[in-house]
This record gives C-alpha cells, sequence and structure tokens, in this order.
C-alpha cells in the first residue's frame, strides 16, 4: 500500500483528474526553456556550450533525480511530492524570463526541474493505486496531460512574451500555484506532525528564494543603471 494511501481498489474519478491535470500544468513549465532559448542567447550573449548546458541542466535533474526522488516520496508520503513538485517547478522555471545572470538562470532550471522529478514519481503512483482494475487507462490519461503540457508550454512562453514582455514571465506561475492548492486540499494524506512542520519549511524555504532572485534582480538593474550613468 502507498504511504498516506488507504487501499483502494476502484476507478477513482476525481484523483485520476487531478493527476492528469497537475501533469499537464507542471509540464507546461518543463519546455519554458525551450521557447526562451533564442532568447536568453541573445540577452546573455551565450555561447554553444552555454546553450547546451542549459538543455543538459534540464535533461540531468529531471531524470537523474527522478529515482532518487521517487525513493524519498516512499518513505515520506506521497503528498509531499505531488505539491512541493509543482510549487518548485512553477516558480522557479518561471523566473528563467527575467534572471539577471547567467549562473543564477543554471541554477534556477536545475531546481525548477528537480520539482518535476519529484513530481513525476509520485504521479505514476497516483495512477496505479486509483486507477484501481483500470490502471492502464488512467497511466494513459496522466501520459496525455504530461505531454499535452510540454507540446503548448512553449507557445505559452511565446505568447507571454509577444503580447506582454519578457520581463512578465513570472506571472506564468500562477497556474503552478493554483494547482498546488487543489492539490493540498484534494489529495488524501496521512501526513504525521513532523511532516506537516518540514513541508512548511520547505514551502517557506521556495518562498525566500523567490525573494532572493527578485533581490537580486533589482539589484542588479540598480547597479547596471548606476553604471551607465557614471
Amino acid at each position: 500500500m502507498i504511504l498516506g494511501f488507504k487501499k483502494n481498489n476502484s476507478f477513482n474519478k476525481l484523483q485520476v483528474t487531478l493527476s492528469a491535470l497537475s501533469p499537464f500544468i507542471i509540464d507546461i513549465y518543463q519546455s519554458f526553456i525551450v521557447g526562451l532559448i533564442p532568447l536568453l542567447t541573445l540577452k546573455f550573449g551565450l555561447s554553444l556550450f552555454q546553450v547546451a548546458l542549459l538543455t543538459a541542466t534540464s535533461v540531468i535533474a529531471n531524470s537523474f533525480f527522478s529515482p532518487i526522488l521517487g525513493f524519498f516520496s516512499d518513505i515520506l508520503g506521497i503528498k509531499y511530492f505531488l505539491i512541493i513538485g509543482p510549487l518548485v517547478t512553477s516558480v522557479f522555471l518561471s523566473f528563467l524570463g527575467v534572471i539577471p545572470n547567467y549562473y543564477i538562470l543554471i541554477a534556477c532550471l536545475f531546481i525548477g526541474n528537480l520539482g518535476i522529478a519529484a513530481y513525476h514519481p509520485a504521479s505514476a503512483a497516483v495512477a496505479g493505486h486509483f486507477g484501481g482494475k483500470r490502471k492502464a487507462v488512467s497511466s494513459s490519461i496522466i501520459n496525455f496531460g504530461g505531454n499535452f503540457g510540454s507540446a503548448i508550454g512553449v507557445l505559452i512562453i511565446i505568447l507571454l512574451i509577444e503580447k506582454i514582455n519578457m520581463k512578465f514571465t513570472a506571472a506564468a506561475m500562477i497556474p503552478g500555484i493554483i494547482i498546488v492548492i487543489i492539490l493540498s486540499k484534494y489529495v488524501p494524506s496521512s501526513i504525521s506532525k513532523n511532516n506537516r512542520i518540514m513541508l512548511r519549511s520547505f514551502t517557506l524555504l521556495v518562498l525566500f528564494t523567490f525573494l532572493f532572485i527578485v533581490n537580486i534582480k533589482f539589484n542588479y538593474k540598480t547597479i547596471s543603471a548606476d553604471f551607465n550613468t557614471s
């Protein structure tokens, strides 16, 4: 039995739907970097190696750490990772368009894809648990959600940049925050008091990191403005 979930042999439409909607949202962010690469190349004057490093960072964080985070989700409880994954991904990958430094960009790209690596094993476990006798159907629905999100993520970030501005890409985190709130309400769990404290601490860490990035961006603009006027 999955930690945090009661035994269930029936097809749970609510949980399977949520498990399809959430990878749809989270995988939208995953493909942001594909649409942003041409703009980031011009912004930072990137070499071919630096551009390749952006893609490599995404793949390494997303793929290599997935089994590790899947192992911890079995120990700590799946709801952790169903909530933390989209939260981390939506916050960090939405800031890719406004980050003022290439190395901070790499760090945010890495952390954001760790959120995806944390989420996908838990999502697959939900498909197997709540799919009842139709596990293949539930898995295919969840895969469809994720693949469709990846397909339109590039279009969404480009439309956002064209219609508004590249410096407003952080607004793209809103759907991710909404899905986190929905998951925290409807995904069943038996989280202990100590685990709740850990979850809240991690949420605060994400918030402080978010504020730190905003502060760096503001200070970078201030310093640049002072340098140009001097």
